[in-house]
């Protein structure tokens, strides 16, 4: 079975590493299943890129700002490759308002025979676009798409979207990555008895609560009793929030215990992660209208051995693990002194234990392979039905 991967968005913009890594995770575990291939079409710096199966650039155009120009240049390399790998499937990552993507797809399936497999990251999202204009070119994008698309696939829980059948996958992780922390020596993972460290990475965004811990980090700190241990929040990432979230650092008088790493590479916050104790998930998922998820980043520190802190559901890992500190979801501040009493019992007195049996769960339970299997069994059957 051939497919393409396709994705309308810069993967070299430092605000999209995360999803970049999820993709590149996602096509390691397509190309891992016998008689599969998948290629990559997406966009970095500005040049129309695509990779082959071993994630190597077999070619690569730069792309004019001219919308009209542009589109003329995807449909011709798209039509270009359509014919010479004969891809049976395009897997098209949906992005919000993608008209271009959208009506070139449109295009192509009026040339070419191939089925398209729409991934749909977030659902719904009306909380998270613009209420006027990308509300409608949503809407239009949408029905461009609706009667070629053969299937979803999301990480909700909701069906159907956008009226077709969804395959429901959770967020996993490549392989590899879970398999290389084991390499790394976790020198510092058992910090000293008065110093706990939160880690937080993400485009730094409302629903992300951040605000909620660093309230609840001053209240702590700052309380009538002495704090038993000294709290910093590492902070890494930027986005719309990172001013705000800086300035009420200060307002609190927490700018100590605050430190903003803006955006860094897995490589460093690999190195970062070494000296943190606790994850730091979505704490305030609420202001977008969801009351769980199946996030990326709560399994990611699972691989990093970390505990972690969220607000809310995670609809598959709720049931398997029981590494998690809940919180209530909502915008009060809360007991930082619970947190750390349940990490302790958690972690226990042997933090590296704790690393290698989190490690373990995440090799075990938290890698593409089985998810994409999940999506392979359903092409299948679309391919054998015609």
């Amino acid at each position: 079975m051939k497919f393409l991967y396709l994705v309308n968005k810069d993967l070299c913009r430092s605000d999209y590493l995360g999803v970049k890594y999820k993709i590149f995770g996602q096509i390691n575990a397509f190309n891992a299943i016998n008689e599969v291939s998948m290629h990559l079409l997406a966009i970095e710096d500005n040049y129309l890129v695509l990779r082959d199966d071993k994630l190597s650039i077999i070619f690569s155009t730069e792309l004019k700002n001219n919308y009209l120009i542009k589109s003329k240049q995807i449909k011709k390399e798209l039509s270009k490759f359509l014919q010479l790998y004969q891809y049976e499937f395009i897997y098209y990552r949906y992005a919000v308002g993608d008209f271009l993507m959208s009506s070139i797809l449109r295009y192509a399936q009026k040339k070419y025979v191939f089925k398209l497999i729409v991934e749909v990251a977030t659902y719904p999202y009306v909380d998270e676009i613009d209420k006027s204009f990308l509300s409608l070119l949503d809407k239009v994008s949408v029905n461009l798409l609706s009667q070629s698309i053969s299937f979803i696939v999301s990480y909700t829980i909701e069906e159907p979207i956008f009226g077709k059948r969804v395959v429901h996958i959770n967020n996993a992780l490549d392989k590899e990555f879970v398999e290389a922390i084991k390499s790394k020596i976790f020198q510092s993972y058992a910090n000293a008895k008065q110093e706990i460290h939160f880690i937080g990475i993400g485009n730094l965004s409302k629903w992300h609560g951040y605000d909620r811990l660093i309230k609840s980090i001053a209240e702590y700190a700052n309380g009538v009793q002495k704090p038993d241990y000294k709290i910093v929040f590492n902070i890494v990432g930027q986005g719309k929030e990172f001013d705000y979230l800086v300035s009420l650092s200060k307002e609190y008088k927490i700018e100590n215990n605050c430190i903003f790493h803006g955006f860094l590479e897995r490589e460093e916050i690999v190195n970062l992660i070494n000296f943190n104790s606790i994850g730091v998930s979505a704490l305030a998922n609420h202001r977008r209208g969801l009351s769980g998820d199946k996030s990326l980043k709560n399994r990611e520190y699972i691989a990093y051995g970390l505990p972690l802190i969220k607000a809310g559901l995670d609809y598959q890992l709720d049931e398997i693990y029981d590494g998690f500190i809940n919180i209530d979801s909502n915008e009060e501040e809360f007991n930082l002194k619970e947190v750390l009493d349940s990490y302790q019992m958690l972690s226990g007195k042997d933090k590296l234990d704790f690393f290698i049996r989190n490690n373990k769960f995440a090799e075990k339970y938290l890698c593409w392979n089985s998810e994409v299997e999940k999506i392979i069994d359903v092409a299948n059957e679309v391919k054998n039905d015609g």
